[in-house]
């Protein structure tokens, strides 16, 4: 029977159903999206040792606020979260962002828990309750009902209510009972209301939906408002539990200060340091995504598996610290929070390394080989020989017969005998006892470096200055006589069976008895460290300097970190059997696909990707090392390197991928020195800002420092940005406008997160880009330009008045002008030409028939008629005075008919009434402008018809004038002398003079025509 003490307790607050609906689902799909993006991501290999795990640590030199780390969570955006005694702070995977006393007004600085409920919210326990959610926190105290006294755990159950525990881990102090957190209130529970303490600590909800309750004295379950107790009466190994944990079962753990205890089915089951753990003070429990349970104590990590626990040794903090947390994040990390000694990281990594923590003598390793019997034999730099046999390191050294520690050549021979090359000669193993060869038997040297047997049973030997090459018991050497360079690094047989002999200074061949050097096919001082070759005959060298080389049809191509590949030295090289190479060298281990490397010979494409892999993925250092052979690969895929640091496996048909996207984040945006945090909304910027920076992260605690980065700025940028590791993106001089910033991230094994992180923003127009400014300048220019326009106008009359008015007074003085010589003729010389005539006839009538003067007279009389005619017709040329006692129509007829008589061109005219519709000034204005039409016309164009029109619509004159003459070009310029003789100047004048305008049109053959419209002034 389980004793127990029951206790109802009624709480009138209820949950709505809506509500919990509504937590239940955003709950579940967080859940979802992180398990699926994490589907194919493990937990640690429990068959590992802990020194197998890929291992890092964070302290306060790193950036963390304090060493002692009480918890850690991870939030749905992806950072990762830790608690300490000085503030907790949230980590990226490489940088720290402190929260405590100093930076948060109301936050405590000791920070006891951290929890993370199913809405994604942040809770952290300290003087009181708080919760941080899109970077706003929200405080809660004693005033909210919370005990007086600090958080220092919290949980939440099915109905999304939060536990919260303010014991003492003494079991001294602070015992105020169990306090019921909703919608920002508590409620507390004590002894009173059937609890067996008030020092509460842990609680958890197993899969019925009860909530335990770990306490100072007693473990409590509270179903249906009712408290049962279990004690040590009831199988727990203590009654002080202040740790409880639900497992993926369901199933409650229960940690004590004397033990662990499983509750399932109603029955107590124990683990304590009788049954493997290495402490009984139980201080955190966690379960991986793999069911593996880990047990933080008060000394040292445990681990159980199937029931069966194992205390953790081979990193001292972890073995011998006091775990105060541990959690696993969603790439599978184990992140372990210690007392003191920082926060650690365990991954489950792609290379399992062997060393000195796994038995292995020496971890400078040089060669490794697997014998007919599938022993795997390690032969180090200064710690001898080691056989792995029965799942442990077994050693052989000088002090077991070997020649030497330095083992750098291992081979076997066709009979199954062991040979290995060491530093002091040569050791053929058999019969498990050494036999010895060194330079006093004949070799070339006793410095061993790569062993070959070949057809004929010989065994060659490459040592540091040449070949030897025992036969039946005797040693036959080649020198650098024969040889390129002296120091032999191995010995290859090609598809061919061509024997190729690597040195550091050049590449030679051993075929049909002859070593033949081959100069002509590679560069000099070509130093080969290892060779792959493909079905086809391909040779693949890596070379220490040169690259990797590729012989193919005779051709060589070169390899070299211009053209992607990691390092320019390799030591080794292996085909994986899947289209890769994978090459050993200084700075870790890299793989090339063979495809790649082929489209680059054959120019299809420039560059080549390496995918490289070192600490981080689990190889204790990243250096390997060169030997004979110091890379393996074994039947089952498994690849194996020798390293400064042990040996290293990785199995290449089972390489796990990191499937999560990192979360990406944008977590600072800087606008000329203004921080703003992207919440979602769009930022406006002032005007005139110049410089813009954003600063995101992609949340991938595998390798952070390998996550790669692409942004692009829309409104900006037309393509994507590689900025490769680089965690920041700088604009400068951004135009007004509308912009869109986005970021997107890749894990180290090159899956992106191709939705990314956004941020949207506006740079604002400065006033006199607004679009009221530009509307007020529209205005004021437009104001501007028509006053202008009204201005030029303005300014244009008043010169076309003054050029009328000069025109007019120039006109009118050559009209009096004229009036005035035509009176000037008409008074004085055709007076006088009258008395001539009038003396002359008088002579005539004097003078009889047959006087000799007569006939003088007579021409006097004849010559001063004419000339009187003459000045008459100049007379009225000067001075149409018939205008004045005819009218301007019958002047013009009369000209017309006058021109036609003695020009001999058939004229024609139609010629409205004008009498008094002009001004008698401009009525001889208006005769002058036909006058020079028709002067024109007879003189200029060789017309034999001239047509004159004149009409009259109103006040409005319109008068044509055409001949069918020879014509001319209308458009083109007439120079002065040209246009003086077309008469046009008088012309434009005196149409101007009239506010009339002027048209010519004109074919070349066909004649012209003139157009002149004018405007009678108005009464």
């Amino acid at each position: 029977m389980i004793s127990s003490r029951e206790t109802p307790v009624k709480f009138v607050y209820k949950l709505p159903l809506i509500l919990k609906i509504r937590i239940f689902l955003k709950y579940f799909l967080v859940c979802v999206v992180v398990c699926c993006a994490a589907r194919q991501i493990f937990a640690l290999d429990p068959r590992k040792s802990i020194a197998q795990y890929a291992h890092r640590v964070w302290t306060s030199n790193d950036g963390l606020p304090q060493d002692s780390v009480n918890a850690i969570v991870q939030t749905p955006d992806g950072y990762l979260w830790v608690a300490t005694q000085e503030g907790f702070a949230r980590f990226d995977g490489v940088k720290f962002t402190v929260f405590d006393a100093s930076t948060t007004d109301g936050l405590g600085s000791f920070i006891h828990t951290l929890f993370v409920d199913r809405a994604g919210t942040l809770w952290i326990g300290s003087i009181g309750f708080t919760s941080y959610s899109k970077g706003k926190f929200q405080f809660y105290t004693s005033a909210d009902g919370l005990p007086d006294v600090s958080v220092k755990y919290s949980s939440e159950d099915a109905d999304g209510v939060l536990w919260l525990g303010a014991a003492n881990r003494d079991r001294t102090s602070g015992g105020k009972g169990l306090t019921r957190f909703e919608n920002g209130r508590g409620t507390i529970l004590t002894t009173k209301n059937g609890l067996s303490s008030d020092q509460i600590y842990q609680t958890a909800t197993d899969k019925n939906g009860v909530l335990w309750i770990g306490t100072g004295n007693g473990l409590n379950v509270y179903q249906d408002g009712r408290f049962k107790i279990y004690t040590t009466a009831d199988g727990l190994t203590s009654d002080f539990t202040p740790i409880v944990y639900k497992d993926r079962a369901g199933d409650i753990w229960v940690g004590t200060n004397k033990g662990l205890n499983l509750y399932r089915n109603g029955v107590f089951t124990r683990f304590t340091t009788g049954d493997g753990l290495s402490d009984n003070g139980i201080r955190s429990i966690y379960e991986d995504k793999d069911g593996a349970l880990w047990v933080g104590t008060d000394k040292g990590l445990n681990r159980i598996v199937n029931g069966k626990a194992q205390a953790l040794f081979g990193i001292e903090e972890l073995a011998n610290d006091r775990i105060f947390s541990i959690y696993e994040d969603f790439e599978g990390s184990l992140w372990i929070g210690t007392h003191s000694s920082g926060l650690h990281r365990l991954r489950d990594a792609k290379f399992t390394a062997y060393g000195a923590p796994e038995g292995l003598f020496g971890d400078s390793v040089q060669s490794i080989f697997q014998d007919s019997a599938q022993r795997l034999w390690i032969g180090t730099s200064d710690g001898g020989l080691n056989v792995w046999e029965n799942n442990r390191f077994r050693a052989f050294s000088a002090k077991d017969g070997l020649a030497g520690n330095r083992v750098r050549a291992i081979y076997e021979d066709r009979a199954g005998n062991l040979w290995f090359g060491t530093e002091a000669g040569l050791n053929k193993f058999a019969n498990g006892k050494f036999e010895h060869y060194n330079a006093s038997d004949g070799l070339a040297s006793s410095n061993i470096r790569t062993i070959y047997e070949d057809d004929t049973g010989a065994l060659w030997l490459g040592t540091d200055v040449g070949v030897s090459v025992l036969k039946d018991g005797k040693f036959r050497n080649f020198s650098s006589d024969v040889l390129i360079g002296t120091g032999v690094n191995f010995f290859y047989r090609d598809a061919r069976r061509r024997l190729w002999i690597a040195s550091d200074e050049g590449l030679s061949i051993y075929e049909n008895g002859e070593i033949v050097p081959q100069k002509d096919v590679f560069p000099p001082e070509f130093n080969a460290q290892s060779v792959s070759e493909d079905a086809d005959g391909t040779l693949w060298w890596t070379t220490w300097g040169q690259g990797l080389n590729r012989l193919k049809d005779g051709k060589l191509t070169a390899y070299t970190t211009k053209s992607g590949l990691y390092d320019n030295t390799a030591w080794t090289i292996l085909d994986d059997g899947k289209g890769n190479l994978w090459m050993g060298c200084n700075r870790g281990v890299f793989r090339v696909a063979k495809q790649e490397l082929n489209d680059f010979a054959d120019g299809k494409i420039n560059i080549i990707g390496s995918i490289v892999y070192g600490t981080v993925n689990g190889m204790r250092k990243r250096e390997t090392n060169a030997g004979s052979p110091a890379a393996l690969r074994m039947k089952d895929g498994r690849l194996w390197f020798a390293t400064t640091a042990g040996a290293v496996v990785i199995n290449a048909n089972d390489i796990v991928t990191n499937h999560v996207a990192p979360p990406m984040v944008i977590e600072n945006l800087i606008a000329d020195d203004q921080s703003y945090a992207p919440n979602g909304e769009r930022f406006d910027f002032e005007a005139g800002t110049k410089n813009v920076e954003f600063q995101y992260v992609g949340l991938s605690f595998v390798a952070p420092e390998r996550v790669k980065y692409k942004y692009k700025l829309e409104g900006f940028d037309q393509n994507w940005i590689d900025a490769g590791a680089r965690r920041t993106a700088y604009y400068t001089n951004l135009a007004p406008g509308d912009y869109k910033f986005r970021v997107i991230g890749a894990n180290n094994d090159g899956v992106w997160n191709e939705q990314g992180a956004s941020v949207e923003f506006r740079v604002l127009a400065p006033f006199w880009r607004a679009w009221w400014f530009f509307a007020l300048v529209l205005l004021v220019l437009s104001v501007a330009i028509f006053a202008v326009f009204r201005w030029r106008i303005a300014r244009l009359e008043r010169v076309n008045r003054r050029q009328r008015f000069f025109s007019r007074q120039l006109i009118e003085s050559q009209e009096r002008e004229r009036k005035r010589i035509a009176a000037e003729l008409h008074d004085n010389l055709g007076q006088r030409l009258i008395i001539i005539k009038n003396w002359a006839s008088l002579g005539l009538k004097l003078t009889g028939e047959k006087a000799p003067a007569r006939a003088q007279l007579e021409e006097i009389s004849t010559t001063a008629l004419q000339a009187i005619g003459e000045v008459r017709e100049i007379i009225y040329d000067l001075r149409p005075v018939q205008i004045e006692t005819s009218g301007l129509s019958s002047t013009i007829k009369f000209t017309v008919e006058q021109v036609a008589a003695s020009s001999g061109v058939n004229l024609t005219i139609e010629c409205a009434d004008l009498d008094d519709l002009f001004a008698p000034e401009d009525e001889v204005t208006v005769y002058r402008i036909v006058q020079e039409c028709l002067s024109n016309a007879v003189k200029h164009s060789g017309a034999e018809n001239i047509a004159v029109l004149i009409e009259r619509d109103g006040r409005a004159v319109k008068i044509t004038v055409a001949d069918d003459g020879k014509g001319f070009v209308a458009d083109a310029p007439l120079d002065a002398d040209r246009r003086a003789g077309f008469g046009l100047n008088g012309l434009n004048e005196r149409v101007k003079m009239l506010g009339g305008s002027v048209q010519i049109q004109s074919v070349i053959g066909k004649g012209t025509t003139v157009f002149v419209e004018i405007e009678a002034p108005g009464d």
